[in-house]
């Protein structure tokens, strides 16, 4: 899904880049829609839905989200969407 050449180039390991991918895997199959039409609910439902279901700490959650947004950060700066 999401392996992007700057977070290797940042000394990111194999392993925590295939962390990475499945978090966002598992946002993306939950979410179900259009990347453009995803809003900032539908993050915050998923994340919920996430530590419930996981029994995960808000710190956990926090790297969570930061992939998320890094993740939307690099889309919309790069309009992967289109």
């Amino acid at each position: 899904v999401y392996t992007p050449l700057k977070k290797k180039i940042e000394g990111r390991s194999q392993e925590t880049l295939k962390l990475y991918d499945m978090y966002l895997k598992d946002f993306l199959l939950y979410i179900n829609k259009p990347l453009e039409t995803i809003t900032a609910n539908d993050i915050r439902a998923y994340l919920f839905k996430y530590q419930r279901e996981h029994y995960r700490s808000n710190r956990t959650m926090d790297g969570h989200r930061l992939i998320i947004n890094a993740f939307f950060s690099v889309v919309c700066r790069r309009k992967l969407y289109l």
